[in-house]
């Protein structure tokens, strides 16, 4: 679907969105620390506490409201990531039109379609921010991105999104057959491995915006 559109006569600041942006993620990321903490803290408290009522306490009932509004942090801030990165995306990948060649290899449309496209989102977006990258460094000054080295960087950052999108699966799955005490460690373990690649991958998902935003405030004519 290659993108042939007319050229944008400026370029439109994308620096307030790539700011909401990382926000957001960094948001993640303490979320991500504060999930672990309290995973690790409900594997190590001892059960039998009691809740003055009579009753003995359970290391879940010590932590379920925790857990639950720790739980609805993490959901609202998922949904602010994603709606905050598309908006940031989609501007800075417009702004492509505006400067060099003046083309993309998608639209921008497309360039966040394939987010929600089943088996394609799983290498598209990939591609799309790379080319948005490269674009973005080069003045949009080259002709096509999709046989060009990819740095470490946007690898790093794809490879621990799909491996979190993987463990996160793997965590569902565990929690719904965990019955005995040796599937309910192994749960833990994976929520462990979840949390930490949320905060390594929203950490490394800041660099890549911060990285593309420099990029394009330094074209002529662009700022903040």
């Amino acid at each position: 679907m290659s993108a042939a559109v007319a050229a944008s006569p400026t370029v439109l600041s994308s620096h307030r969105r790539a700011r909401w942006t990382v926000a957001a993620l960094g948001v993640a990321i303490g979320l991500a620390v504060l999930d672990l903490t309290s995973i690790v803290a409900q594997r190590s408290r001892p059960s039998g506490e009691w809740d003055g009522g009579g009753q003995p306490l359970t290391p879940e009932d010590l932590t379920a409201d925790l857990g639950c509004a720790l739980g609805l942090a993490i959901l609202l801030n998922q949904l602010w990531c994603g709606f905050s990165w598309l908006l940031w995306q989609y501007r800075a990948y417009s702004n492509l039109h505006a400067v060099g060649l003046r083309r993309t290899e998608e639209t921008p449309a497309w360039s966040l379609a394939y987010w929600f496209i089943p088996l394609a989102n799983l290498v598209e977006p990939y591609r799309r921010i790379k080319e948005l990258l490269l674009r973005s460094e080069s003045g949009n000054l080259v002709e096509r991105t999709r046989g060009a080295p990819a740095p470490a960087l946007l690898r790093w950052w794809w490879a621990s999104w799909l491996l979190s999108y993987l463990t996160s699966s793997a965590a569902l799955v565990a929690s719904l057959i965990a019955e005995t005490p040796e599937a309910s460690t192994a749960m833990t373990a994976v929520l462990v491995v979840d949390a930490c690649l949320t905060a390594v991958g929203a950490w490394l998902a800041v660099q890549v915006v911060r990285r593309i935003q420099r990029a394009q405030d330094a074209w002529p004519g662009s700022g903040p």
